[in-house]
């Protein structure tokens, strides 16, 4: 009997040995991983984005060129909204890349264009840099939780598409006012909930901008340019953050439940996904490492390829697969 009771401590002893084994060379292998992922990322994060920069002052002009030509005459307004709307959708490149100062690293004398080159973009698509920059940054820090500032967005698509369609007139009313009234009708305040994301200086100046966008609309209104502003900023800026929704939020993150370092996004392989996606039909691997500009995730995305199918990536098509996330165990009551 303690000969067979010897032999259950050395199994145990034996198979804890072996777990332990297990664990250290689990250790290993996951930092010999992050650093092939890492030389990789270094290699094609440049300290100067010269695709950005050039993109990111040809952009607006393009945006403005369209918009003139509509004023103008030239282009029927109301034809030109749409591609207005995409033109706005793509402006949001250069804030991303603003965002994670990918323009020009390493360089503080830059700064004052990345900022200025943040609220164009930002701008575009009717709402303020502070807003975009320090929500994007709590979704990085807490992707797919209650503290990711987009959490908001979890849910069904066509519940994404009713809030766009609030948004559209929503956005043209000063954040206290709509705020109030989306509190008192209980509905979801969304990025109107972020004053705590922000400084008081940052918050302030969202506060006066997008006021002054708010009041810009209704002048114009008043003016008898209703037609005019609607067509060409209202609505494109609308599209383009619906586009923005679907394509960098909510397709890359459905169904919002897992936030482990290789399943907190999707991969998506669909025909011309790096165009619709502006890059982030792989976004997976710009949460792993935000450094990597956009226009290399493409091929950065080839180059981590089988690591992200060896860690279980969710590479998958334009549709969500669902996800089963293991239950929490329930509670023993007293």
């Amino acid at each position: 009997m303690v000969t067979a009771a010897l032999i259950i401590l050395s199994n145990d002893a034996r198979q804890a040995a072996m777990q332990g084994r297990y664990f250290i060379e689990g250790l290993a292998m996951t930092e010999r991983t992050l650093n092939e992922e890492r030389a990789i990322a270094r290699e094609l994060s440049p300290d100067v984005a010269w695709p950005t920069i050039i993109f990111a002052f040809t952009l607006p002009l393009v945006h403005l060129s369209i918009v003139a030509a509509a004023l103008m005459g030239y282009v029927n307004m109301w034809l030109a909204m749409p591609v207005l709307g995409f033109t706005a959708y793509m402006h949001y490149t250069i804030v991303h890349e603003a965002i994670h100062r990918n323009l020009m690293r390493r360089s503080f004398a830059f700064e004052p264009v990345n900022t200025a080159l943040g609220w164009i973009g930002s701008i575009a698509i009717g709402t303020t840099w502070p807003l975009l920059n320090r929500t994007h940054l709590a979704h990085h820090a807490h992707t797919n939780t209650e503290r990711d500032a987009d959490i908001f967005l979890k849910g069904s698509y066509p519940r994404l598409l009713f809030i766009w369609v609030v948004s559209i007139v929503a956005n043209l009313i000063p954040v206290p006012v709509v705020k109030w009234a989306f509190d008192k009708a209980g509905f979801d305040s969304g990025y109107l909930n972020t004053r705590h994301l922000m400084s008081e200086r940052d918050w302030q100046l969202h506060l006066i901008a997008h006021t002054g966008l708010c009041a810009f609309v209704w002048g114009m209104i008043a003016l008898g340019y209703g037609p005019q502003v609607i067509a060409l900023f209202v609505m494109p800026a609308a599209f383009g953050r619906l586009m923005l929704g679907t394509f960098q939020q909510w397709l890359p993150h459905a169904p919002f439940v897992e936030s482990s370092r290789y399943r907190q996004a999707r991969i998506t392989k669909i025909p011309f996904g790096p165009l619709l996606y502006m890059g982030h039909d792989v976004h997976l691997v710009h949460h792993l490492w935000p450094s990597v500009p956009f226009y290399y995730y493409g091929r950065f995305y080839r180059r981590l390829e089988p690591i992200l199918r060896a860690k279980g990536a969710r590479i998958e098509g334009l549709v969500p697969r669902p996800v089963e996330v293991p239950a929490e165990p329930a509670t023993q009551q007293n």
